[in-house]
C-alpha cells in the first residue's frame, strides 16, 4: 500500500529532496537547510543516499499525520505555531535541526498527550 510520503521516492524508491520540498509545498532551499547542504546540491542529486536518513525522519512525519489529517492539512499543520514547541512552526523546528521535538510532538499527539 502506497503511502503518503511514497510520492516523494524516485523510481528506485529512494526519498528525493525535491519531491519531498513538493509534496510539502516547501522551498528547496528549506530542504537544503535542513539537510545542511546548498539548494544547488539538490537540483541535480536529490535523491543522493547521504540524505535517505533526513528524508526519511521527515516522511515518517508526513505518514503519521496522514493518519488523521489530508495533505493540505498536513501542509497547515507543519507552518503554524504550536505551543508545545515554544510557539514555533513544526516547519521552523525542523529546519532549526530540532526534528526530533515535531516527532516527540507527533508521537504524543497520536497517544492523545499533548500539552
Amino acid at each position: 500500500m502506497e503511502t503518503l510520503a511514497d510520492k516523494a521516492r524516485d523510481a528506485s524508491g529512494a526519498y528525493d529532496a525535491q519531491k519531498l520540498a513538493s509534496l510539502l509545498e516547501w522551498q528547496l532551499k528549506d530542504i537544503a537547510l535542513y539537510l545542511r547542504v546548498q539548494p544547488t546540491e539538490l537540483t541535480s542529486s536529490g535523491a543522493r543516499r547521504e540524505y535517505q536518513e533526513a528524508l526519511g525522519q521527515l516522511a515518517t512525519i508526513v505518514n503519521e499525520l496522514a493518519g488523521d489529517l489530508n495533505l493540505q492539512e498536513i501542509r497547515e499543520w507543519l507552518k503554524k505555531p504550536v505551543l508545545a514547541l515554544d510557539n514555533a512552526s513544526p516547519q521552523q523546528r525542523i529546519l532549526d535541526c530540532k526534528i526530533y521535538q515535531v516527532i516527540d510532538l507527533v508521537a504524543e499527539t497520536k497517544s492523545g498527550f499533548v500539552l
